[in-house]
Order: C-alpha cells, then sequence, then structure tokens
C-alpha cells in the first residue's frame, strides 16, 4: 500500500506509471480477502489509478 502510494504522488500531470505483477507460478488471479485494511487499500489503489497508475 505504500509504495503505490508513493508511486502515484511521484506522478506529475499527464505522467503515467505501470505497475507490472509478475508470478512464478499457477496463479489464479488477485482475489480481495476483505479484512482491517481492505477498504483503505481500495482507496489508495483507486487513488494510485486517477493519478496515471496503470494495473
Amino acid at each position: 500500500m505504500k509504495h503505490i502510494g508513493e508511486l502515484g504522488r511521484s506522478l506529475e500531470a499527464h505522467e503515467r506509471a505501470v505497475l507490472l505483477v509478475c508470478f512464478l507460478y499457477d496463479n489464479p488471479g488477485f482475489q480481495v480477502h476483505p479484512g482491517s485494511h481492505h477498504e483503505e487499500v481500495q482507496a489508495q489503489v483507486a487513488h494510485a489509478v486517477q493519478r496515471g497508475v496503470e494495473i
């Protein structure tokens, strides 16, 4: 969460970044399990995407 927030905040207007996640095993995809920080993580990712981070 810290790093995606920093990445989003580092972008100037009209800049973008791409977050590429590589798996070394057969991954069925991201599954978000609600927990104590679920809403905070979701908001941080949404904010970074609005700033220009592509996931």
